[in-house]
């Protein structure tokens, strides 16, 4: 291993070898050049460096890890915009005009398309005028016009199946994540990682699963997830997210892919993409040793990363494992488990998610 010397090393080096040379360093300005010589190797040493930690993908500033990922047929996820039904009221044959903004908070959202009202009501096809996921917005949020349009009240409501489909640019760590495991795990033209793979490629896709055989002979299952796309920590994925990943592994959204990559031919009525039915884990937890707020902060920081890292569709958390993550809590010196008091099971298509914790 080499270790990077400090700059007082590289000067008391220069000084060490401008001495065996003979030179008198007293009154002299050799002293000074000793110092800006060790200033310059010491940078040298800094550029090479971080020259070598280029070579390393994971090590790799954000921009060359960037170009890595490129090399391996990766590329960054754009951000996207929300979209969805909004429910508006007011006089039968009302318009609202395509373009007419509408907000909830400081967030704006554009009408689609010309709407009539029909019987008082219409639903609105609106987009985010943005993208990222501030646009999502759960089924029943209060929206408002930003101006008055004639015939149709003010206040709306976001309709059926919430905005949906808003997703940030991924992260450098998110795409590193994604090179690993293309790394990890080369194509094979279609084996069970592959559709991970391809599912991942759609923006907003944070975590997939592949189920062979799922609706009997020749057919694939696939589940998705969105975390961090919705107002809280975790969303279930919307229908326009998943045909879009129904369409990628298909090959008919247009991308071309690259040589190697494209599945096993599979029809359409034989691949299933889906998201997965949410069962929520809820524990009561008594006696919690100290009982102050830091240390239940604690433990619902561990138990909630404990189901995100170990939850996949159809699999179970070990209650042991529950114990562990409460007792691994900072601060936490003992505490009794009062439910579960066995392994949380899920069924197929079900995924197990962090629900409500009781303090007794």
């Amino acid at each position: 291993m080499l270790t990077r010397e400090t700059l007082k090393t590289k000067y008391e080096r220069a000084k060490a070898d401008l001495l065996a040379a003979g030179a008198d360093l007293s009154g002299s300005d050799l002293d000074i050049l000793a110092f800006v010589h060790a200033g310059g190797m010491y940078e040298l040493d800094g550029r090479l460096e971080w020259a070598a930690r280029q070579m390393i993908p994971d090590l790799a500033d954000p921009e060359n890890q960037a170009l890595w990922a490129r090399r391996w047929g990766i590329t960054p996820k754009a951000a996207s915009k929300a979209k969805g039904p909004v429910n508006v009221t007011g006089q039968s044959g009302a318009v609202v005009p395509a373009a007419t903004p509408l907000q909830i908070g400081s967030v704006r959202y554009t009408v689609d398309a010309d709407s009539v009202l029909a019987a008082g009501a219409a639903a609105l096809a609106v987009t985010a005028q943005d993208a990222g996921t501030a646009g999502n917005a759960a089924q029943g949020a209060a929206m408002q016009f930003i101006a008055p349009v004639a015939g149709v009240n003010q206040a709306a409501l976001v309709g059926t199946g919430g905005l949906t489909g808003g997703t940030d640019q991924e992260t450098a760590e998110q795409l590193l994540d994604r090179q690993l495991e293309r790394m990890e795990e080369p194509p094979h033209g279609g084996n069970d990682h592959d559709y991970v793979t391809w599912a991942k490629e759609i923006a907003g896709v944070t975590r997939a699963w592949c189920f062979p055989l799922w609706g009997g002979p020749g057919t694939v299952g696939v589940t998705i997830m969105a975390d961090g796309q919705g107002a809280g920590a975790l969303a279930i994925p919307g229908q326009a997210m998943i045909d879009a990943v129904k369409s990628r592994i298909l090959g008919t959204d247009g991308i071309k892919r690259n040589t190697g990559k494209a599945p096993v031919p599979i029809d359409s009525a034989k691949l299933f993409v889906f998201a997965p039915t949410a069962k929520q884990a809820n524990f009561t937890i008594q006696a919690v040793t100290p009982n102050t707020q830091v240390v239940r902060d604690a433990i619902t920081a561990n138990l909630t990363a404990l189901i995100n890292a170990e939850a996949s569709p159809g699999q179970q958390i070990l209650v042991s494992h529950v114990h562990e993550a409460i007792s691994l809590a900072a601060g936490e010196t003992d505490h009794v488990l009062v439910s579960p008091t066995a392994n949380i099971t899920a069924n197929p298509g079900e995924l197990i998610v962090m629900g409500a914790i009781t303090w007794q």
